[in-house]
């Protein structure tokens, strides 16, 4: 599980960004977790935006993994 801070990227679109808090989803009748993850759209610009998806969908950055190591 991700915490607050952590650095992830979704998998899909390849935004990254940080997360900055915790949801949910119910699809089918089953509770599925969500991450609220503030992405980078634009990195010379400054420009950030909120995406809320399910917790599987996001994988650690390298950054985070390479933080982890050291």
């Amino acid at each position: 599980m991700f915490q607050v801070g952590d650095r992830v990227i979704h998998h899909a679109s390849g935004q990254s960004g940080s997360v900055i808090g915790y949801g949910h989803q119910i699809i089918d009748g089953v509770y599925q977790p969500t991450l609220i993850v503030r992405v980078v759209r634009d990195r010379e610009l400054g420009q950030t935006g909120v995406v809320e998806d399910l917790s599987a969908n996001w994988i650690p950055s390298e950054e985070e993994i390479h933080s982890q190591v050291a």
